[in-house]
């Protein structure tokens, strides 16, 4: 069943969403890098360089099908509901219009000017183009960083998609501070108490075994 778009629309607030989103395409993929070479070597570096190389020269050579077309190659899903469906479609015939008015312009480039919403409608379709682009013995390390990536891109709370990369690691790493300090003075709270209960314990079992702690030096000779 193909459903039609609803004629009351509103093009002007999905349009503002899409040229207001944060980060673009290629400042993501920067971002996703930098998380992958965290703790690689020169080596992995420069591999991992060239696959987010390689991804990002595919979207931007990708050319949306029309609008009918696309809704026939991705047909509505089995758990969508008609609504959702109807804005789906929407959101596609403003990407379609826009992407149409950017190829005209010289050097305009997708990974630039679009974000989150433009790679959640073509990454599936780009992904073929882009495994096909590279030798046999680099498919399997590149289908693995695109699984990944895909990964951050359906996480509501990706650190890749966040509109401040920098500014949102340094604030995980303060809250992980603070996390490991508070688990430290636990820690220790628990050993101090832990040494409160063991001395209690000796004072009880001397106290059962007949000593009186005697302070004043009576009886004693």
């Amino acid at each position: 069943m193909i459903i039609e778009e609803s004629q009351d629309v509103d093009h002007s607030e999905i349009i503002e969403k899409v040229m207001g989103e944060e980060p673009k395409i290629a400042s993501a993929l920067k971002n996703f890098c930098s998380m992958k070479l965290a703790d690689g070597d020169q080596d992995q570096a420069a591999r991992t360089m060239k696959m987010a190389r390689a991804l990002s020269l595919a979207i931007n050579a990708h050319i949306l099908p029309q609008p009918p077309q696309w809704g026939l190659l991705h047909p509505q899903g089995e758990n969508q509901t008609a609504i959702d469906r109807l804005s789906q479609i929407a959101v596609y015939k403003v990407l379609f219009k826009m992407r149409q008015m950017l190829s005209s312009r010289e050097n305009a480039k997708a990974t630039q000017l679009f974000g989150r919403t433009l790679l959640e409608f073509v990454l599936s379709d780009v992904r073929a183009s882009v495994e096909s682009s590279v030798p046999d013995g680099e498919r399997e390390q590149l289908s693995s960083f695109l699984d990944a990536f895909q990964l951050e891109l359906e996480k509501v709370d990706s650190l890749v998609w966040c509109r401040d990369f920098n500014a949102e690691i340094e604030k995980r790493h303060a809250q992980r501070r603070e996390e490991a300090k508070q688990r430290a003075n636990k820690e220790e709270e628990q050993q101090v108490q832990y040494m409160r209960d063991q001395i209690g314990a000796l004072v009880r079992d001397a106290r059962n075994d007949g000593y009186e702690g005697n302070t004043s030096g009576a009886g004693l000779e």
